[in-house]
This record gives C-alpha cells, structure tokens and sequence, in this order.
C-alpha cells in the first residue's frame, strides 16, 4: 500500500460518511482489495467481489491523473480532486457504501439472450447519485468545493431512474 492511498485513507476514515463505510465493512467481515495501477488514466475504480469484499483500483499518481481529464467539465473539480474525494466516490459504487445509505444497487448491465447490454442512462444515475451522496459529502466535510458535474451532466438536473 503506497504511502499516498494510506493518507487518502485515513482523510476518508476521518468523515462521518467514511467512518461508517469502513466500519460496515469491518462489522461484515469484509476485505477491500487496494490495486494500484500504472497508467494514471486507469486510476481508481470499484467493483463488489461479494456481499462483503471490495476491489478498488486507484494510482499514486494524482497529478497524473487529474491531467488525463483536463478536458472534463470544470464543474467535475478535477483540479480540487484528492486521494480521499476519489476514494470516497470508489467507496459510493460499493454493497459497503449503498447499505450505510440504505441505496438499492442500480443495475446498469443485463444479459439478453447471451449478449450484454448496457442502460447508459442507469450507469449515469449511478455515477451521478455518487457524487452527490458520497464523494459531495467527503467534499463538504473537508471544506473542498462541491462538485456540480459527473463528466459533462449536472448532477441537479440529472433525474432519479
């Protein structure tokens, strides 16, 4: 683990939001696997490997990151971005996240006939109710700017699935 995703860690530990998570994964015996990729473009991202374990991908290299979306929004707080607001959001798209919230999962991907197809307006949703329930609330917390877009979507106009 490097030392960067340990800091994040602990500033994401630190907020009310954060402190349940983490201790809703640990009451349910769960694991989070941290991957840290080498492509900074690859950087963070989350995925339930059951009820209780998480994977979490993310990269030391924050800069590096924040540059491979400078054509994003200015509402997406790219620049204000940090390790912690970025875990946040991780943590939102998981089982762990959803139940403190008490959020039903959205399911965005369906099987048809051995095919996968993909709701692109319930995968939106998704992102968008993660940045406003969960990385907006790490945000708040620590004194950082709100973000108002996910990518090019304003996250108060977008509606609820």
């Amino acid at each position: 683990m490097s030392k960067e995703l340990l800091a994040g860690l602990r500033e994401y530990a630190s907020t009310d939001l954060g402190s349940k998570i983490i201790r809703n994964i640990i009451e349910n015996n769960g694991t989070v696997n941290f991957i840290e990729v080498f492509l900074p473009s690859d950087g963070f991202g989350a995925v339930d490997l059951s009820s209780s374990d998480i994977e979490i991908t993310y990269t030391s290299n924050l800069q590096g990151w924040k540059n491979s979306r400078k054509d994003f929004h200015q509402g997406n707080q790219v620049n204000t971005a940090t390790i912690g607001s970025l875990l946040a959001h991780e943590f939102g798209h998981t089982n762990a996240g959803r139940n403190v919230l008490n959020f039903p999962a959205i399911k965005s991907i369906n099987y048809v006939n051995g095919k996968m197809e993909i709701n692109p307006n319930a995968s939106k949703w998704e992102e968008v109710r993660t940045v406003k329930y969960f990385e907006n609330a790490y945000r708040e917390q620590k004194g950082m700017p709100l973000r108002t877009h996910y990518v090019n979507t304003d996250i108060m106009k977008f509606k609820e699935l």
